[in-house]
């Protein structure tokens, strides 16, 4: 196996390993809040619920510019090096884990998985959409450059 072909492996472990945890949360999510009816719980988040997705809305932001654009046929100087990119890729996951964390925190005060599902569910669209194709398109850069 190639260095590349090795780097792009461990990248998308570590993508995927950071998604699952997320998958994760929701199942706890689901196991803790299906005992009790939320329609019988009063609201106690009342303001606190649009701050909170808004504040993990940002974290998704910074996290979709965080990672690295990378053109199809791109120049080889133009192309981070592995160590950089793995780094941001990381700094990308790790914002899109903190935006599920806040939804976490949301859904377990006001007991409603739904206040987990939409920053979740935000984080895990960003990293299919975004994250994956991008980590997959710069290795295949990589690999192209290398071959010459």
């Amino acid at each position: 196996m190639s260095k590349v072909a090795a780097e792009r492996k461990g990248n998308l472990f570590l993508v995927f390993a950071i998604s699952m945890s997320i998958v994760v949360y929701g199942l706890v999510i689901v196991l803790l809040t299906s005992g009790g009816r939320s329609e019988d719980l009063p609201d106690r988040m009342g303001s606190v619920r649009p701050v909170l997705w808004l504040l993990a809305l940002a974290l998704l932001a910074i996290a979709a510019w965080v990672v690295p654009r990378v053109a199809q046929g791109a120049a080889p100087e133009s192309l981070l090096p592995g160590q950089v990119f793995r780094g941001r890729i990381f700094m990308a996951m790790l914002l899109c884990e903190g935006a599920a964390i806040l939804g976490l925190v949301l859904a377990f005060l006001s007991r409603r998985p739904g206040d987990f599902a939409i920053p979740a569910g935000a984080a895990l669209l960003l990293v299919g959409a975004h994250v994956v194709p991008t980590t997959l398109r710069y290795y295949a850069e990589r690999e192209r450059v290398e071959k010459g």
